[in-house]
């Protein structure tokens, strides 16, 4: 995959869309929390444009490049300094305190945030039901712990993922709301990006069909 500088500017409310929730009753499985589910040689790209390799993941939580240094993890710093993050193929931006990563590359790209909401189990009632006061820890008690860091959670943790679609064309970026808001982004557009939408039965929360609704876009502008 080509590099790709992409600059990102951001003055818009985020909208979550959120994907089904995983609750793992004895504690979530190795790195669940991560990007991938294990620490991996990735190439960091830093904008006076030199490189480095290390090992390295992404957190859901923290939504921050995580440095493994074998007896300890850490947070990748000076983010600030980092252009792009390369694991194999995939690209990560920096983008405020969080990255977006790029999924299409094209006249219009687009990009996704990938995050997780964390979540205390209630507790058993000992009547065969679990107690309603689960409370999200995103950020809380458990980022002061060395638990948000490490391979898993505690027993009493579960996840949710929330996924966060982006376009980019020229300079402007458009956070994807809805189809109808999506395809006016491409004005010239517009009526034969909502046809295809709709014969394809196209839904923003699914990825394959926002890269098949983009790739559609690019093969069709001029």
């Amino acid at each position: 995959m080509k590099n790709v500088v992409v600059r990102l500017v951001f003055s818009y409310s985020l909208l979550w869309i959120a994907v089904p929730h995983h609750t793992f009753a004895q504690g979530t499985p190795p790195y669940q929390h991560y990007r991938y589910s294990e620490f991996q040689s990735a190439t960091v790209k830093l904008k006076d444009g030199t490189t480095t390799e290390t090992s390295l993941n992404y957190n859901l939580i923290t939504e921050q490049i995580i440095l493994d240094l074998g007896h300890t993890k850490i947070p990748y710093p000076q983010t600030d300094l980092v252009d792009e993050v390369h694991f194999g193929d995939v690209v990560l931006i920096p983008a405020d305190k969080f990255f977006l990563e790029l999924l299409e590359i094209g006249t219009v790209s687009l990009l996704v945030r990938r995050s997780q909401k964390v979540t205390q189990i209630g507790q058993d009632t000992g009547y065969g039901t679990t107690s309603q006061t689960s409370t999200s820890l995103t950020p809380g008690g458990l980022h002061q712990t060395d638990y948000i860091y490490q391979h898993n959670l505690p027993d009493d943790y579960s996840t949710e993922d929330r996924n966060q679609y982006y376009l980019k064309r020229h300079e402007d970026i458009h956070e994807v709301k809805s189809l109808k808001k999506a395809c006016k982004f491409i004005p010239e557009l517009e009526k034969e990006l909502m046809d295809f939408a709709k014969s394809h039965r196209i839904k923003i929360e699914r990825e394959e069909d926002m890269r098949k609704w983009v790739r559609y876009s690019n093969d069709n502008l001029p």
